[in-house]
């Protein structure tokens, strides 16, 4: 890719353009889904053009039911109710940001971070911003279970999105809701791209830029992580002293 090969502070400008442009720092990157499967094609083109999954793919069946039921029995009987009400305050008030992120059809995604008060509005108008078509109405949705995301007042944390969440876009065409003029690109509709030149360019880049608050890219960040030493390896074992009281006739050694 060209990207890797630009300079970390041309990668800082072109975020930093677009973060004043959208009103939010974002990340863009292609689903990592995507780029591990064996057909690399995929990469770009909409989910139209693939093989989609039939819509009761992602109906809840009572399978997933007994699973996650058999998962939280023990953790629900054994809890009283106060003591489950003192963990979810608890959680509530350490999530204070939820960092989303919108699939495409295309497999592009678009990352970006709000604060848990933020209600799904705030989202709604940043893709507005990002689109290349914000004039198409479009729509979100959560899997699985397949669930449209209807209440656009919630916040983020009443959503359940903290500390993060993958959601899915997709536009809501109808026959004979657009005129003549839109009617050759609506029955394309999934054609993509989806995104603003300018926004979809940011592919990858947040890798080079260096980091606000270390001034290193995420790249080496990382790869200083993987190369540090357990905190806890230079530590000198301390030898067991004997106590010197004798030793039990029960005890045998």
């Amino acid at each position: 890719m060209e990207e890797s090969r630009m300079d970390p502070a041309h990668a800082s400008d072109l975020i930093a353009s677009v973060a004043r442009d959208l009103g939010r720092e974002v990340r863009v990157f292609v689903s990592p889904a995507a780029l591990d499967s064996e057909d690399t094609s995929t990469v770009g083109k909409p989910r139209a053009a693939q093989e989609e999954e039939p819509e009761d793919f992602y109906d809840f069946t009572a399978e997933d039911y007994a699973r996650i039921m058999a998962s939280r029995k023990e953790e629900i009987y054994l809890k009283t109710r106060k003591i489950r009400e003192q963990e979810q305050a608890a959680r509530r008030a350490h999530m204070t940001k939820a960092i989303i992120r919108v699939q495409f059809p295309d497999n592009f995604v678009l990352e970006a971070t709000f604060r848990s008060t933020d209600s799904l509005s705030s989202l709604i108008e940043l893709l507005q911003r990002a689109l290349a078509r914000p004039d198409l109405p479009f729509y979100l949705y959560t899997v699985p279970p397949k669930k449209r995301i209807k209440d656009l007042q919630q916040s983020m944390i009443d959503a359940g999105f903290c500390p993060g969440a993958l959601i899915y876009f997709a536009y809501e065409i109808s026959k004979g809701s657009y005129n003549q003029t839109q009617s050759s690109w609506a029955e394309d509709f999934g054609s993509g791209p989806y995104l603003r030149p300018e926004i979809q360019v940011l592919r990858d880049l947040h890798l080079l830029a260096p980091s606000s608050s270390t001034g290193k890219s995420v790249q080496e960040e990382w790869k200083e992580r993987e190369q540090a030493p357990d905190d806890t390896s230079d530590v000198p074992k301390r030898p067991l002293k004997p106590t010197g009281k004798p030793k039990p006739k029960w005890l045998k050694m």
